[in-house]
């Protein structure tokens, strides 16, 4: 017979800010966003090729790239940014100190942050909050079970949202389709199957709702739709020798015509934003504004190239109720 190995590591966490910042307020804006490869100017050896390669890359255009974030951030105003493609916290401090004009007593509104990545990976999730942020932890994953060997993937960043209930945020960036989609569901299935057993152990430590936000590489119609409950989806936990499945609800709608991903012709819902427990949507929306997009509505990509451009992914936005 042969066994099953897997890894659940724990983490810490990076706090910006110490101050405490208790909120009363039952309704959190959400921005969930994939980047696109947003590395910083200094060669730390696990960037892609076409970035070492560039020597058009350079602290200028890395400065230019995070005020461009900047300014969307300032103009989406929501509470809390869950950012995929980041990679390391150096970023994130810059992000920081530019948003606080670099000084420690300034309120730029966003006081806490934290990041997350598997030891040797290129890219990482980040989170931008105006609430304390607290508890943070790293799930990955160690799967020795099959013929082929895993692939690199990232792991599963958990947190708690300091506001009136309690609140659990679980960031994703499931395995890529490289190598084809088919090929590496079994991937996506694992990492499902990780996020399903962590949201079913938050009812027992007595959350009451999560926000599951992210880049899950698979699109929405690939997702196990609930019986008879439009706009619900089912997070199986099988893998993890479990036969229950965790309901989700889900921020798309069928009036949707593109998704937030451009993909060979054709517009993709790979991105999403899942709320289970006492969360429920006020709002939803993808953000696909000029610059975000160009002139023909397309995300408007990062290119290494030029410096030019945002992401080839487009932001998630939501207005979330947390309570009864």
């Amino acid at each position: 017979m042969r066994k099953l190995f897997f890894l659940i590591i724990l983490g810490l966490g990076l706090t910006s800010c110490s101050v405490s910042n208790p909120s009363d307020c039952d309704e959190i804006s959400v921005v969930s966003w994939n980047v696109q490869t947003f590395f910083d100017s200094h060669s730390d050896g696990t960037e892609y090729s076409d970035f070492v390669k560039n020597k058009n890359w350079n602290e200028e255009v890395y400065r230019a790239r995070l005020n461009r974030l900047i300014e969307v951030m300032k103009q989406l105003k929501a509470d809390v940014y869950v950012f995929e493609e980041i990679e390391n916290e150096r970023v994130l401090c810059d992000l920081s100190n530019l948003l606080g004009g670099k000084s420690v007593g300034s309120n730029n509104g966003w006081k806490y942050s934290c990041f997350g990545k598997p030891e040797g990976s290129a890219l990482g999730c980040g989170v931008f909050s105006r609430y304390e942020l607290l508890d943070m932890k790293m799930h990955c994953l160690d799967v020795r079970i099959h013929d082929v060997v895993q692939p690199s993937m990232r792991g599963l960043l958990q947190v708690d949202i300091v506001c009136k209930k309690k609140v659990r945020l679980f960031v994703n960036h499931w395995k890529s389709k490289l190598g084809g989609e088919n090929e590496t569901e079994i991937w996506r299935d694992w990492q499902e199957s990780l996020l399903a057993s962590q949201v079913r152990l938050s009812v027992d430590e007595g959350i009451d709702g999560c926000l599951i936000c992210g880049d899950f590489n698979r699109d929405l119609n690939r997702f196990v739709e609930a019986d008879s409950m439009t706009g619900y989806f089912l997070l199986r936990e099988a893998f993890f020798g479990d036969e229950k499945d965790v309901v989700v609800s889900c921020g798309w709608s069928e009036d949707d015509l593109h998704g937030s991903y451009y993909y060979e012709d054709n517009w993709e819902k790979i991105d999403q934003i899942f709320l289970y427990g006492k969360c429920r949507f006020e709002e939803f929306e993808v953000c696909s504004f000029w610059p975000l997009v160009n002139e023909h509505g397309l995300p408007n990509e990062f290119k290494v190239f030029s410096g030019e451009g945002y992401s080839d992914h487009l932001p998630l936005r939501a207005i979330v109720r947390v309570g009864d």
